[in-house]
């Protein structure tokens, strides 16, 4: 486990935890489905389409990846069996992507691995500051407005 510096300014901090925690989730989630690696722009576009069918321009729309990252993961993943691509009815140009039974089975184990982490940092620092910290990371921080001085 990586040490976390203390005297880190905020941003970092979050970074240094969300670095953290994203490779934490996805070795263990590889170690448990053993037959695939997933990268993180794999898994990303993994838990962005479970239980529904995406378009790719949607996803283009909803992730912070490029269009050619977001291809490029579609293609891996379709090798892999994870999801399936297919026409858009009355779009020739536009293709949907839809999980495959693997891949929803894959998406759940790696769901149900990020809920077991939440458990376990609730049990580190109490229920009431798990709930603290959800609230203050769920508010809008208007940072649409932030100007620097």
């Amino acid at each position: 486990m990586k040490k976390i510096h203390k005297n880190l300014a905020f941003v970092d901090l979050m970074s240094e935890r969300y670095g953290e925690l994203r490779a934490m989730i996805e070795k263990l989630t590889n170690d448990e489905i053993i037959d695939n690696h997933l990268s993180s722009s794999q898994w990303y576009v993994i838990t962005i389409i479970y239980k529904r069918t995406s378009s790719l321009s949607q996803l283009n729309d909803w992730m912070n990846l490029s269009r050619q990252a977001i291809h490029k993961a579609i293609k891996n993943l379709q090798e892999k069996n994870i999801v399936t691509v297919s026409d858009v009815e009355g779009n020739k140009k536009e293709k949907s992507v839809t999980l495959t039974q693997y891949g929803e089975s894959c998406c759940e184990k790696y769901i149900n691995i990020k809920h077991q982490i939440e458990l376990y940092i609730q049990k580190q620092i109490g229920v009431e500051n798990m709930k603290l910290m959800k609230t203050y990371l769920g508010k809008d921080w208007h940072l649409e407005d932030f100007k620097v001085d």
